[in-house]
């Protein structure tokens, strides 16, 4: 049954071996993309472990173009995430230096928090002057010129294209990979990106008779297999493709997969710290293709709710009967997003992030419950609530994203420790 399906089953260690001595080795845009948001260190690690293959690595065409014009997109979302970043910094100092309002912080302390900060924002300063500059001397593209130098594949012509969209439309209504996820993300051809790489790949090999390594950081279902938010490896159909187009293995890595086994079959000796980078940063990628997917849940749009949010247009906002009819829009909206959460997220999440998110909620209520027995708690208290739980409903707390259950955990720490403060007075 193996030889039947060979596709579905791991490699052996000597066809892994087979793969990494002759293969050529491809990137796709995102592998390359993605230098730009590792530190210098890692980047060059990356650099250096493809200068060390720089014989056998490849560029296709399509991949290459991605990569031209998506850079100065991607210079300005790592600049935009200095600036934020040195924005929050600004203004945490800023509720610091207000005097007149909690916290109160004593003197010696914010003077050191000021200069410590002083140096943070004057390296996100500088690292956003560097990625500004980058738009006109780039010395990461410069590196990747010379890397690739001679080793770009040759664009496919007009008529070659046309009957590659017009298979790409016709594998996509069957969701057969790659590049069926970029349809709806990706107007007219743009969507078939993916597909023209596949394709350009298989060319190659085909011609030279070669299996080939594809890197890509693209971790959608179009190229992956994915079980319970796990990824399991290359997606079957690709494998089976690739070896009844070319008579040859082919096998796909993430940037951190393919350094790890690049550093096994040629000692490149990579700083272990390059490697953990790496692999934060994928499963920061994950989690984020997750909790864009909670946090774009749309509202429900039914009868029932649009009748509830017709009601609110009638009424004062100052009136009880405002308060009631946002109450009753408030829960049915909740149960709404608490439906579709359980329905068609939670099920898809790993068990790590299942158990990540029981955590924050246990502790969350354990917080809020500490909190209330607070002798200080009062009515002022649960009147100021809404503020700490960033606005989310209480009932709503299982349901909202990551990011919002870290944040109003250590909220409510801060509320807590000053509360049992003042009990201690």
């Amino acid at each position: 049954m193996k030889s039947e399906f060979a596709e579905y089953y791991r490699p052996s260690e000597a066809q892994f071996d087979a793969i990494w001595k002759d293969g050529i080795i491809a990137f796709d845009a995102s592998a390359l993309l993605n230098l730009y948001f590792y530190s210098e260190p890692t980047a060059q690690t990356v650099l250096s472990v493809m200068g060390l293959l720089k014989d056998r690595i490849w560029l296709p065409h399509q991949a290459g173009l991605e990569y031209q014009r998506n850079r100065v997109v991607v210079l300005a979302k790592v600049a935009k995430g200095y600036s934020e970043a040195k924005k929050t910094l600004l203004s945490i100092r800023s509720q610091i230096h207000a005097r007149s309002q909690p916290p109160f912080i004593e003197e010696d302390l914010v003077e050191r928090y000021d200069s410590i900060s002083d140096e943070i924002i004057a390296a996100f300063e500088k690292a956003i002057a560097t990625e500004v500059a980058r738009s006109d001397s780039d010395s990461l593209r410069d590196q990747l010129d010379a890397l690739f130098s001679g080793r770009v594949g040759k664009a496919f012509t007009d008529k070659e294209l046309a009957t590659i969209f017009n298979e790409g439309r016709e594998r996509y209504k069957s969701k057969t990979p790659p590049g069926y996820k970029d349809e709806k993300e990706k107007s007219g051809n743009d969507a078939f990106g993916d597909l023209v790489i596949w394709k350009e790949l298989i060319e190659k090999c085909k011609a030279e008779k070669k299996p080939a390594i594809l890197v890509t950081d693209d971790a959608k279902e179009d190229w992956w297999m994915i079980h319970e938010n796990r990824t399991i490896g290359p997606r079957p159909e690709l494998l089976r493709e690739f070896l009844q187009a070319t008579g040859q293995q082919c096998y796909l890595y993430s940037s951190e997969s393919f350094l790890r086994y690049a550093d096994q079959h040629f000692t490149a000796h990579i700083d272990p710290a390059s490697l953990l980078e790496l692999r934060d940063a994928s499963f920061r990628d994950r989690l984020l293709t997750f909790e864009r997917g909670f946090e774009e849940i749309s509202l429900p749009s039914d009868n029932e709710i649009e009748e509830a949010s017709a009601r609110l247009d009638e009424l004062d906002e100052e009136s009880d009967e405002y308060l009631e009819a946002f109450a009753r829009y408030s829960r049915l909206v909740g149960k709404k997003t608490a439906d579709s959460f359980m329905n068609s997220i939670y099920p898809g999440l790993s068990p790590g992030v299942k158990k990540l998110r029981s955590e924050l909620t246990t502790a969350i209520g354990e917080l809020l419950k500490a909190c209330r027995s607070c002798k200080t708690w009062g009515d002022r208290g649960e009147y100021k609530l809404p503020s700490w739980l960033e606005y989310v409903e209480e009932e709503m707390i299982p349901y909202t994203s990551l990011p919002k259950l870290r944040k109003i955990k250590e909220n409510l720490e801060e509320l807590l420790r000053r509360h049992q403060e003042l009990s201690n007075e």
